[in-house]
């Protein structure tokens, strides 16, 4: 058996996720869940807020650098997606406009 001449490999052990010990959100967590608990459809495709603050998440982690780029990408997507399907919101001037027009029916009569 041939001896080794190289040292003994280094192991660092990466930090693991825990509930109890969770941080506070990063900048880009916090900014997606401001983005997103103004939209209507975040309670019927949570899978798609899901994969939003994860990716949020990566964002903010300085250990996945190599990951942001394509991070950045799909959370963008998945924003995109949510966005797609919400309901508009209407400013106040449009709202009393809205209410305030006649119907062209009632306009004849």
């Amino acid at each position: 058996m041939l001896a080794s001449k190289h040292a003994p490999a280094t192991v660092t052990k990466l930090p693991t996720s825990s509930n109890s010990d969770k941080p506070e959100p990063g900048m880009a967590e916090s900014a997606v869940l401001a983005e997103i608990a103004g939209l209507s459809t975040t309670e019927s495709r949570q899978g798609l807020v899901a994969v939003a603050i994860r990716n949020a998440q990566v964002l903010d982690s300085p250990l996945a650098i190599a990951q942001w780029p394509s991070s950045s990408k799909v959370l963008v997507e998945t924003l995109d997606k949510l966005r797609k399907g919400a309901d508009t919101r209407v400013g106040k001037l449009a709202s009393v406009r809205q209410m305030t027009r006649r119907n062209p029916s009632e306009a004849a009569g």
